[in-house]
Parts: C-alpha cells; structure tokens; sequence
C-alpha cells in the first residue's frame, strides 16, 4: 500500500498542476477514430506553429470523448476560459485556433462543438443528447486524460475499486462484485 500512497500523492501534485496553469494545454483526441480522421497530422500543425509563433503550449493525446464524427476532435484549456473543445480540426484550424485563440484571445466559435465544464459560456458537449442516453461510469474521463498516463489515471480515482478490494476479506469482494451483477 505504501508504494500506491506514494503514487497517489505524485497523481495530485501532478493534477494540480494540470489545473493550475498559465499556459494553454491542448487535448488532441488520438483514439482510432481520431487517428483515422487525421489527429496525427493536426498534432503536428499545432506543434508547428506553436514553435513558429514561439508559443508554450502543453499537447496532451487522449483518448476518444464519444463524438466519433468530429474527429479531429481537440479541447484547448487556456486561462481565463472554460476546456473548449473543437470538432473536425484540420491542420489549417489548428493554425487559426493558435493564432485567433492562443495569441489574440478569440475562441473562434465558429468551430466550437461545445465546452467540457460548466460554465456561463458555452453549453458542453455533455449536455448534447447524445449523452443523455447513457450513465458514463468507467468512460467518464475519456478524451478529458491520456490513457497511457498512470499519473492522470490516478488522479481522477482509477485503481481505488481495486485498491480497496486487496484489503477487504474475499468473501466481501465476491458479494459486492455479485451485486453489482458484473
């Protein structure tokens, strides 16, 4: 337990700095869906300019949000605003995205899908119907963390389930797991 303590403590720091920002960090959606669409080559444009423009932005991939058809999918956190997330980014949107909204402040809502928090603002995507049909437990956090980052996996609670149950009698862990009909 003592190494999962430790874990957890450098998850939250690391959260924290996640949250606590100065810089943009930019959400590139790099789920097969994204990928087919052409997430690698958007990544790029924004690494790009980004470099051109002597900006210092934070690119994290991460997995699908569940809006499949607007991949490219990329959700930009800059200060001041709420996570903005844009559907069908092209590399030449990813260059108007850093200069109209990285440098000038401009959201450019004309690409906007929707936020991913509330806020006064812009509706978020949560509230499309789409997600009105479903209780997203276990994908809750997809699109929102990297899938291959143990860290932000942590922070948003992941393995606690599991965590507790190597500590509770067998009898316990089978009862509950029944229960809830897994």
């Amino acid at each position: 337990m003592m190494r999962y303590e430790r874990l957890l403590q450098e998850a939250k720091r690391r959260s924290q700095l996640f949250k606590v920002r100065e810089n943009a960090i930019i959400l590139i959606g790099t789920a097969t869906c994204g990928l087919a669409a052409g997430a690698a080559e958007t990544k790029a444009a924004f690494e790009e300019v980004l470099a051109e423009r002597g900006l210092s932005a934070q690119i994290v991939t991460v997995g699908c949000i569940g809006h499949c058809y607007a991949e490219p999918l990329v959700v930009i956190h800059q200060p001041g605003f709420p996570g903005i997330a844009y559907h069908n980014v092209t590399p030449g949107k990813a260059r108007a995205l850093v200069r109209s909204f990285l440098e000038e402040g401009d959201p450019l809502f004309e690409y906007v899908l929707g936020a991913t928090e509330d806020n006064d603002l812009i509706p978020t995507v949560f509230d499309f119907p789409r997600f009105h049909l479903e209780q997203r437990l276990v994908t809750q956090h997809c699109g929102l963390i990297n899938p291959e980052d143990l860290h932000q996996y942590l922070a948003v609670g992941g393995y606690e389930s599991f965590i507790r149950s190597l500590s509770d009698k067998p009898d316990n862990v089978i009862r509950e797991v029944s229960q809830a009909g897994l």
